[in-house]
């Protein structure tokens, strides 16, 4: 009988001791080899609103009227979007708008991944919320975080509806980061007249000090006749710059 007590006494105690034996594997992050643990990011949580919403769970959601995608900062809106969950592209057609920190771009037609942030937009037109300057193009291409470019665009720092001067390329490249365009083959037009041309300009479009081109300066009066600067902008040194502005007066 006492054999019995002692046996039944161990089975008990094993059963306690296995479950906190399980536990403490569970808990346990402490990596081999001294090594430090590694934390996957998790994703950026996707809301969708829209006046119809249809799917497959976990694959993919078709939303269609007045359809808005929230993904961090950005908000998307379209009259019709597809959205992919196990990728995270989107297909977006319709009055396609995409507010962001520091631009707002519209067009036709998007297509995007939101976590690698590459695509293109077709038909786009942007707008910078910082240094307001604003364009469109053929075709844009998004190139990861921060960064796309524009086929066959133009830039201007005009109101809008009045394109009094602008720059025209065959290639824009934006870099939000650091907040810089820098255009190819690019001709300046002032009143739809080209009247400068150059292979490469780079310049910055919110106001930070940076060697580069400025805003043509234009008027007209009796004295001068037809007057137009081009003021190009040296950053020398923190404390030091200079401004050259070559004049045409007819």
């Amino acid at each position: 009988m006492n054999m019995r007590f002692f046996q039944n006494l161990y089975i008990l105690a094993l059963l306690c001791i296995l479950p906190l034996t399980g536990l403490a594997n569970e808990l346990s992050v402490k990596p081999e080899n001294g090594q430090k643990p590694i934390i996957k990011p998790k994703k950026k949580p996707v809301q969708i609103e829209a006046d119809r919403i249809t799917g497959y769970y976990k694959q993919e959601i078709e939303a269609t009227g007045d359809a808005v995608l929230h993904h961090g900062d950005n908000v998307l809106t379209a009259d019709r979007m597809k959205y992919y969950q196990q990728t995270e592209d989107t297909e977006v057609e319709g009055n396609v708008r995409l507010e962001r920190l520091k631009d707002t771009l519209k067009g036709a037609q998007l297509q995007l991944n939101l976590k690698t942030e590459e695509g293109y937009l077709t038909e786009p037109r942007y707008l910078m919320k910082k240094g307001k300057g604003r364009g469109a193009g053929d075709m844009l291409l998004f190139e990861g975080k921060d960064n796309y470019r524009l086929k066959e665009a133009h830039y201007t720092t005009c109101p809008e509806g009045d394109n009094g001067w602008h720059i025209r390329a065959k290639e824009l490249e934006i870099d939000n980061k650091n907040e810089v365009g820098t255009a190819r083959h690019v001709s300046v037009v002032f009143k739809d007249t080209p009247i400068l041309y150059s292979p490469w300009i780079d310049f910055s479009y919110s106001g930070k000090r940076k060697s580069g081109m400025l805003a043509p300066v234009a008027g007209y009066n009796v004295r001068t006749g037809f007057d137009i600067a081009l003021p190009f902008y040296l950053n020398i040194a923190p404390n030091i710059d200079a401004t050259i502005a070559p004049r045409i007066m007819t």
